[in-house]
């Protein structure tokens, strides 16, 4: 599932060395500016950051460096309210396309499954009725023998087709209970 990190709260009181100040941004000189460089902060952080400032001394509150990363991560097939507004006003429709995807595919999954129990369903029945209809026939064969006078041989075909019939429901059973247990492993 994609997950999407966009931003990490951190705050940072500690004044930048004179070589940061020069490849960042230069700190706020007053309060007013301090303001200013809070307009995009969450209220939360911009509470926090404003206890931070009470605590210097006024004069030192213009070198306040104030840092704010915040990490939002997500995870799930959908993207977030406020990236699907995004993507909205990027292309019309584009929204509505991306929550389809995952409906479409979740309804294709249940779809395979369902055809794959139709299919093991169909197999199974196809399967007993053949076994039953060969079992059929042997014994009227048998009976054939046997009204023939050839008993021996009637007896034989008799006692293989019940032999072969019980043999194939104990053995399937058997498969059936290894499979199980494998599987619950």
């Amino acid at each position: 599932m994609p997950s999407a990190p966009t931003s990490a709260s951190r705050v940072s009181s500690n004044p930048p060395d004179k070589d940061e100040a020069e490849e960042s941004a230069p700190a706020p000189e007053s309060d007013s500016a301090l303001n200013k460089s809070l307009a995009k902060v969450d209220p939360e952080d911009e509470a926090k950051l404003e206890q931070i400032a009470e605590l210097l001394p006024p004069e030192k509150r213009g070198e306040l460096l104030a840092v704010i990363e915040k990490t939002v991560s997500h995870s799930g097939w959908l993207p977030t309210p406020d990236d699907l507004a995004a993507y909205e006003t990027i292309l019309p429709g584009l929204a509505e396309r991306i929550v389809a995807m995952p409906e479409r595919e979740q309804k294709h999954r249940h779809e395979v499954i369902e055809n794959a129990l139709d299919r093991d369903y169909q197999l199974k029945h196809r399967g007993q009725t053949l076994a039953i209809t060969s079992m059929v026939l042997l014994l009227a064969f048998s009976g054939c023998l046997a009204a023939l006078g050839e008993i021996a041989w009637a007896a034989r075909v008799a006692i293989f087709t019940i032999v072969a019939v019980v043999g194939i429901f104990v053995t399937g059973k058997v498969v059936d209970a290894r499979t199980s247990k494998d599987t619950d492993e």
